[in-house]
């Protein structure tokens, strides 16, 4: 009985680190693909579900949430182009599905987005969340053409040059939770994410004033 008890214990530590693992490479894909596009201003992060919660299923890797929040983005979400807005927004399942592909022969994004839509149907809230639906612009397990064109275009790219720089952001949400990509033009020193104070504001134009003079 000890031994099933120690046994059943490491398979549901195990299980909660590759889960923590996959919130931390989803977010990472969104955030990295943001940054690929100029996106700055985004904060993402990843939290423990409580085993109270309803949605906590350790076995369907429903034991973390992560999310990404963009209310200072520049440029905004919805000034980029269609295309890029959809790339963005299956930019989290498709690092996941580079992700749990890695030790496998690799197929062209092609085949592997036709086998992600396969496996999760036309009601997929597992890799792509409510709010990932929203930002594509597509109705909720709507692939339309354009939508899928998108996803092939961002596994190509998260497959390629952008998985160091996922990998590295993903260590880095488990390591801290979150992590945040600050805007260019903050004062320097300035805490990322954060607004300037009215006062930081306008001292900037006057400098920018003097400088213009």
């Amino acid at each position: 009985v000890y031994v099933m008890i120690q046994s059943h214990r490491y398979l549901t530590v195990r299980l909660e680190a590759i889960d923590r693992r996959r919130a931390a490479i989803h977010e990472a894909g969104h955030l990295e693909m943001a940054r690929h596009f100029g996106v700055h201003g985004l904060e993402t992060s990843i939290w423990p579900v409580s085993e109270d919660d309803p949605n906590h299923d350790i076995r369907s890797g429903s034991s973390w949430f992560g999310q990404m929040r963009y209310p200072l983005a520049r440029p905004r979400i919805s000034q980029l182009s269609e295309i890029r807005r959809m790339m963005i927004a299956v930019s989290g399942a498709m690092a996941v599905t580079v992700w749990r592909g890695q030790f496998e022969p690799e197929p062209d994004a092609h085949s592997a987005v036709n086998a992600y839509i396969d496996d999760h149907g036309e009601t997929d809230t597992d890799q792509m969340s409510v709010t990932d639906w929203d930002m594509s612009g597509c109705d909720r397990g709507n692939w339309t053409p354009k939508l899928i064109r998108s996803a092939e275009r961002a596994y190509d790219l998260l497959r390629g040059p952008l998985w160091a720089p996922l990998c590295q952001t993903a260590r880095a949400l488990i390591r801290e939770g979150r992590v945040t990509l600050a805007i260019p033009h903050l004062w320097p020193g300035a805490p990322a994410g954060r607004r300037r104070s009215v006062r930081e504001r306008s001292a900037e134009r006057r400098a920018h004033s003097l400088k213009r003079q």
